[in-house]
């Protein structure tokens, strides 16, 4: 997961197998195509607060994990998370 910094938000990226995922405080969790970058869509905050992490969990990787406010959400995805790469 890579943090980018901006004065007004904080926006997180979690990588999917097939898609990007960004999301900042202000809109909701964008989803994007990684070959072009043109927005697919925007999935509504699940709560109150500002989103402030987001990433791939689970056995096959297929759940999506928000941090939203002082709350953790969890949501079943139909693409799975990409694999870290192994340390060496």
């Amino acid at each position: 997961m890579t943090r980018i910094s901006h004065p007004r938000y904080a926006a997180f990226i979690a990588a999917s197998s097939s898609t990007a995922f960004g999301h900042s405080s202000a809109v909701g969790l964008q989803v994007f195509d990684p070959r072009n970058g043109a927005l697919l869509g925007i999935m509504p905050k699940p709560g109150d607060g500002p989103l402030v992490s987001a990433g791939f969990g689970g056995k096959e990787l297929d759940q999506l994990y928000v941090a939203c406010g002082d709350k953790l959400y969890r949501r079943k995805t139909k693409v799975k998370g990409a694999t870290p790469p192994t340390p060496r």
